[in-house]
């Protein structure tokens, strides 16, 4: 299982915390909560991993992110747009990279983070080869650098184990 590492400030369930997007661990049928409220059922709220990863809303409330690790040992990071459609990576490639953080088997931090960058733009995910000697769990934090935003915005990703089969290549 796939986690998020910080609750949501009002006590929710939520499966992961970004700088300002806060997500639910899944998708309530018929209806999305945020910042306690109900929304009706529409395509922008479906943020459901399509990837195996974890997922999240930005907080510009338009673009999506997925996070995901593979067998490969690599990250892959999907972007979206406000309907959940895929876009193009290339944008976010530059001023955009991950830090790897090992975790004891309580989910504690353990020494210093790594720095890694991402290797390339597939259409729509960034590519970064993750570094040996980084059993599950780990977390990634991730920092994307936005259009609209001076500094890259930070979303933390806890995995447990790779994705599933293989989702992430498609």
């Amino acid at each position: 299982m796939h986690q998020g590492r910080n609750p949501a400030p009002n006590g929710e369930n939520r499966n992961a915390r970004s700088d300002g997007g806060l997500e639910l661990e899944a998708p309530h049928e018929g209806t999305v909560q945020r910042t306690g409220a109900a929304e009706p059922a529409s395509a922008h709220s479906n943020h459901a991993a399509k990837h195996g990863g974890l997922f999240f809303m930005a907080p510009d409330g338009w673009h999506h992110i997925e996070g995901v690790v593979t067998a490969e040992r690599e990250f892959h990071l999907y972007f979206y747009n406000n309907l959940t459609k895929s876009i193009s990576a290339q944008p976010f490639l530059e001023g955009t990279f991950i830090e790897i953080v090992k975790l004891d088997s309580e989910k504690k931090e353990m020494g210093r983070p790594v720095k890694v960058t991402f290797a390339k733009a597939e259409e729509h995910f960034l590519l970064a080869s993750l570094p040996e000697g980084y059993p599950f769990p780990f977390e990634i934090n991730a920092r994307i650098k936005f259009e609209d935003h001076e500094k890259p915005v930070l979303f933390n990703f806890v995995f447990e184990h790779a994705a599933p089969g293989d989702l992430s290549k498609k």
